[in-house]
């Protein structure tokens, strides 16, 4: 028997529509190609029609250079490009298209008309091709740029086209494409119109004021810039959690070197430096532009290039937090960016009321009856302290007195007098007192804030540690008798490599032989008697961060366990100072509307509110 031959080369019509296919997915693809070639031509305007949501029309517009005659007829040639000459070329990429790929491909699976005419030539050009094949090439009247019309996607290949879904469905992933890409080109003019009304509008501005104009959000967002040399820069905008926030990821957009792509890593980048500020279970919206040299990424890893390669992954993770921290931390917000109670509504309720301890895992053995009193401390420059009082007590019947401004130390302050001087002129605030030795009732203006104690001392204690580092470590405290700790072998591996990373925080903790930890010193804010049970707390917590997680995370899971373990808690009975001190560190706070855990702070009741529930 003799031996048939089973490999064929397929004709160059079969292979040129499986090819087309990996690039030309859907109407979005050809739009998504055809704006990255207006601006790769330098168009200052580029409009966008559609017609059946582009399965029955695209057409795409622009001002560009335009082509002449020799490369309008050779630009539907596949792998013919003017972006690159060798493979070193593409380390150094600069344009949207380089393979040479996309007008081949769209010409393969649809009827295709492109007019183009080359600035300085007298005529233009006209190329008609369908199916692959060129019907048509001549002279053309045209202005200065490219017009090319794509009629019946995916008229030759059925088995395509019937994969394809509703009108509606493809004309919003049109438009999603071209506003993501208008969003990357703030400096073009974008105008989209479907079945004859416009979809999108968006003359030539700056990138801030371009996601403005987009979005439309009706807040301003806050900027991103920030430089890590030698790797890049990041960019973009970003809402403030508290302001604008989303129940999952979609909302933020990443850029790199200019291309819309899918990643990830910087969208949870985005999301983790978020985490604490915001609610809780809520991202952010926010678009981030990602400019890095050529050999830091690889744009050519993806058919569509919708995904991009870094050469050092953990690296752009840092440049990505670094950079929405440093704008989150320098916005601040307003102490009265509260979750808003009433306006006609009964406020929702929980089949049981939510407690602290279902954030610190410690058991309330406190009756409400029975609330523990805090020290008074030397006024509200003195931290809290947390367990048996150091000094005498506070008088269960006398209530805190309304305070009209007080007056403190300007040292105590996170700001400058000058700054908070204008800010209590603006919004004079009185402390109205405690309610059920959980809630802090202040007078704000013609709002009655009510303030959960626990969750505003968690932030305060928070953003008060965040400052130190290990060249300037927070106070602390020497044990007389230190404190002995064991933990299980895998928790205490993990705990021994944070001990560094502790002593910035007032904890220092040494080894003490196999799974074994001595607590020499706790920060100020520990109470006498809770040092060894709030330490080991903090270290059975540190224990289960996977030991994969960056620093930074390591970092903020400190933050976090301490911040709970220290604050106060539901049920602590505290005396006027400390609700001045606690007040008026609140309002230092640079995010005070949230727990580090993300629930809020601060509820709010309008005097109008209260006035409608007594008919006035």
């Amino acid at each position: 028997m003799e031996n048939a031959t089973q490999i064929k080369v397929l004709p160059a019509l079969v292979y040129e529509r499986i090819a087309a296919g990996e690039v030309v997915e859907r109407p979005a693809s050809v739009v998504k190609e055809l704006i990255e070639n207006s601006l790769d031509a330098r168009a200052s305007r580029i409009e966008i029609e559609l017609e059946g949501g582009g399965k029955a029309l695209i057409r795409v517009s622009d001002d560009g250079h335009g082509m002449g005659p020799a490369d309008a007829r050779l630009c539907f040639t596949r792998h013919a490009t003017s972006k690159i000459d060798q493979f070193e070329d593409l380390e150094l990429i600069r344009t949207y298209g380089f393979r040479g790929e996309a007008l081949p491909s769209v010409g393969a699976v649809a009827k295709v008309r492109l007019v183009t005419r080359f600035r300085g030539d007298e005529k233009g050009s006209e190329v008609v091709y369908e199916g692959g094949r060129l019907v048509r090439f001549g002279e053309a009247g045209s202005p200065v740029g490219t017009d090319i019309v794509v009629r019946e996607l995916f008229y030759n290949v059925p088995a395509r086209k019937k994969f394809l879904k509703s009108d509606r469905a493809e004309r919003s992933a049109c438009v999603d494409v071209a506003s993501r890409m208008a969003l990357a080109n703030p400096g073009t003019a974008f105008h989209l119109t479907a079945g004859g009304k416009s979809r999108l509008a968006l003359p030539p501005a700056d990138l801030y004021h371009r996601c403005v104009d987009y979005f439309k959000a009706g807040r301003e967002p806050l900027a991103l810039d920030y430089t890590s040399p030698g790797l890049g820069r990041i960019t973009g905008v970003i809402w403030h959690p508290n302001r604008i926030s989303r129940a999952n990821r979609s909302g933020i957009l990443v850029f790199v070197n200019g291309r819309s792509v899918n990643d990830r890593q910087v969208v949870e980048a985005v999301a983790a430096a978020c985490r604490g500020v915001g609610a809780k279970d809520r991202y952010p919206q926010a678009v981030v532009f990602l400019k890095l040299s050529g050999r830091q990424v690889d744009v050519n890893v993806h058919p569509a290039k919708s995904e991009v390669k870094f050469a050092d992954d953990a690296a752009v993770r840092r440049l990505v937090m670094a950079g929405v921290t440093r704008a989150l931390s320098e916005a601040g917000e307003d102490l009265i960016a509260a979750t808003p109670l009433g306006g006609g509504e009964e406020p929702p309720t929980r089949s049981r009321p939510r407690r602290d301890e279902e954030y610190s895992r410690e058991p309330n053995l406190r009756s409400p009856r029975e609330p523990r009193v805090v020290d008074g401390g030397a006024g509200d420059g003195v931290p809290f302290t947390v367990g048996r009082p150091r000094g005498g007590r506070v008088s269960a019947g006398a209530p805190p007195r309304p305070l009209d401004k007080p007056a403190l130390p300007d040292d105590q302050l996170n700001f400058t007098p000058e700054a908070a001087r204008q800010l209590y002129e603006e919004a004079p605030y009185q402390i109205q007192g405690q309610f059920a030795d959980t809630f802090i009732l202040v007078e704000h203006g013609d709002k009655l804030l009510v303030i959960d104690q626990h969750a505003a001392h968690e932030r305060v204690i928070y953003e008060e540690l965040a400052a130190h580092d290990a060249e300037r470590p927070a106070p602390s405290q020497q044990l007389l008798l230190p404190p002995r700790i064991k933990l299980d072998p895998r928790r205490a591996a993990r705990v021994a490599e944070l001990l560094e990373l502790l002593s910035a925080f007032g904890f220092h903790v040494e080894s003490a032989g196999a799974d074994s930890f001595r607590v020499l010193a706790v920060p100020q804010m520990v109470g006498a008697g809770d040092e060894e049970r709030v330490t080991r707390e903090i270290l059975e917590e540190l224990g289960d961060v996977g030991e994969d997680a960056p620093l930074a995370e390591r970092r903020r899971a400190a933050l976090v366990s301490i911040s709970c373990k220290a604050a106060v808690k539901a049920g602590d009975r505290l005396n006027r100072e400390q609700l001045v001190g606690l007040i008026r560190r609140l309002l230092a706070s640079p995010n005070k509307s949230t727990c580090p855990h993300g629930r809020p702070t601060t509820a709010e009741l309008t005097e109008a509110q209260i006035r409608r529930w007594f008919n006035r």
